[in-house]
């Protein structure tokens, strides 16, 4: 257990001094702030058969994981599902990388690109 910059306790289950930069495939799952449904809609809410259907915010989610495949070299989103209040993702991190940005590194991009669009949505 560890504490965050605002003292509240986590786990950590990253393996103590594995070099995160290096190429290779990493599970990901982030989850939103109390675990509230902004991603997208369940069945249940959207009166639709099947799948799970993207807010405003979920769409934004999308496009910053199409921007990682576009732009970010040697990082790639290899598969992804959106789900109501989290994400799960496979990167792969190849050797081609011109930047070796470490893996919290990324995602930590990426969460600050989404809190953005969050902010900008719910002004």
């Amino acid at each position: 257990m560890h504490k965050d910059k605002k003292g509240i306790k986590r786990k950590t289950i990253r393996i103590k001094d594995y070099d995160y930069a290096q190429a290779g495939c990493y599970f990901v799952t982030i989850c939103t702030n109390h675990k509230v449904n902004i991603f997208s809609l369940s069945e249940e809410d959207a009166h639709f058969d099947s799948n799970n259907y993207l807010t405003e915010i979920g769409i934004e989610v999308e496009k910053a994981i199409q921007y990682i495949n576009e732009q970010m070299n040697g990082v790639v989103v290899d598969k992804h599902i959106t789900m109501p209040n989290h994400i799960h993702m496979i990167i792969r991190l190849t050797s081609e990388r011109r930047e070796n940005l470490p893996l919290h590194q990324i995602i930590a991009q990426f969460k600050s690109y989404t809190n953005r669009a969050y902010n900008k949505i719910n002004k």
